[in-house]
């Protein structure tokens, strides 16, 4: 993420078959910039929740969950 950042801030593009191999050669980085990171205590509350929407959805008229 923060090489195609760097990228579209220099105001550049990149076409599709670039832009995939630049997902590719970062696949393996791992590491962890400290933006999104939970404890176990909010993950467990965060997947409850999005169980209670995904039940509340499929309950809704029309809706079909696949």
């Amino acid at each position: 993420m923060l090489e195609l950042q760097t990228i579209h801030r220099k105001g550049e593009k990149l076409t599709r078959m670039a832009r995939r191999k630049l997902i590719k050669d970062w696949a393996h980085d791992r590491e962890t910039l400290g933006l999104t990171e939970f404890t176990s205590r909010e993950k467990k509350a965060f997947s409850i929740r999005y169980e209670r929407d995904l039940e509340r959805i499929s309950q809704e008229p029309g809706m079909v969950l696949i």
